[in-house]
């Protein structure tokens, strides 16, 4: 699945919340071949509602160091503390759910943040 996507041409990602570091060996090598989009890793929480305090940002920069990729957040969190956060250390990527609203019933909507939360200044650039 990891060679197919990454035959695509588009960037592929892997969140890492779980993964072993063998598992993300394999998907560097499925990545790094001529002709692939590149890939970027993302590391994660594996807990949905993830306290500021168990961000452990500083993660991202030893990943980059190890498997030389693109590296970032994951969000699991509350709000828009970890995004900015991760932002403003250089971070590459930020991955948020995000909503318009949060529907009932949508398993995500208790740490999506919701568009109109981020109009902040300086917040998603809007």
């Amino acid at each position: 699945m990891i060679q197919g996507s990454a035959s695509t041409g588009q960037p592929v990602s892997i969140s890492m919340g779980m993964s072993t570091i063998a598992e993300v060996a394999l998907f560097e090598n499925a990545t790094t071949t001529d002709g692939n989009g590149g890939a970027f890793l993302l590391y994660v929480s594996s807990a949905c509602h993830t306290p500021a305090s168990d961000l452990e940002l500083v993660t991202i920069p030893l990943m980059i160091s190890i498997w030389n990729m693109s590296a970032g957040n994951s969000d699991h969190s509350l709000g828009v503390l970890a995004p900015v956060a991760a932002v403003t250390s250089n971070k590459t990527i930020v991955e948020k759910h995000l909503t318009l609203r949060q529907p009932n019933g949508w398993p995500d909507r208790e740490f999506s943040a919701v568009l109109d939360d981020c109009k902040k200044p300086g917040l998603l650039g809007v």
